[in-house]
This record gives structure tokens, sequence and C-alpha cells, in this order.
């Protein structure tokens, strides 16, 4: 009956974990990974909207045919928020770096730079190495 399934799962013990992705069963992706994973896949996201002629005919086709089943409408839309994502997240770089009281305008125009070409790893680098020195503090 519906009451002795609702008081079979309340009596679970809560002493006992359930596996969980979150809790260190999954190895996470070394960061080195994660970067060349950007660039690789923004530059040739990047090559099959700026330049389809320059790609392989075999790897133009995979990714337009197969990935994006031929609409370049979807590329331009993955290529221009790909791109705003980017410029986004390094002026956010730049903000941080201002905030913190780290803005050297070379400084700020590399981490701006090489946010802007490889997104997120780079911007989580630099938030640990803020957070690393404000607690430091």
């Amino acid at each position: 009956s519906r009451a002795t399934q609702t008081h079979t799962m309340s009596s679970a013990s809560p002493s006992v974990p359930s596996p969980s992705p979150w809790r260190g069963e999954w190895r996470r992706p070394k960061p080195m990974s994660a970067v060349l994973g950007s660039v690789v896949g923004m530059t040739l996201l990047s090559m099959l909207y700026l330049r389809p002629d320059s790609l392989p005919n075999t790897l133009r086709s995979l990714l337009m045919d197969t990935v994006l089943q031929g609409n370049e409408s979807v590329l331009a839309f993955i290529f221009y928020s790909a791109l705003l994502a980017h410029f986004g997240e390094a002026c956010y770089a730049v903000y941080r770096l201002h905030i913190a009281g780290l803005s050297n305008p070379t400084n700020t125009t590399i981490w701006f730079l090489q946010t802007l070409w490889l997104g997120f790893p780079s911007l989580g680098v630099l938030l640990n190495k803020l957070n690393k020195r404000d607690k430091e503090k």
C-alpha cells in the first residue's frame, strides 16, 4: 500500500551515503585538458564559420552534416554566443583585477586576452588566484 511505501522510503538509514558524482567518485578533468579542449573547440568552430574552405572536406562535412545537421544558422548562433560569452568572461576578469587592486595595464591586458581566447578555464585560474590572495590577507 501507499502508506507502507512511504514508511519504507523514510526509514532508510541516513548513515549510509548514496553514491554521488560530486563526492569524488568521478575524476575532474585536468585543467590542461579543459584548456586544450576549449582551444581546439573554439578554433574548429571559428574555422568552420569564418573559413570553412580551410578545413579538410571530411572534417567539414562531419561537423556540418553530423553535428550541426547542415544548419548554418545554428553555426552562426553558436559562434556569436561563444564569442559573446568569452568577451563577457574577459571583461569580468578585468573587473575582478580592478576590484582586487591589480589594475596594472600590462597584467590586465594579458588576462583579458587570455580569457577572451580560452574562456572559463582562464577565468577559473584567475578567480582561484584571487581567492587564495584574499585568504592570505
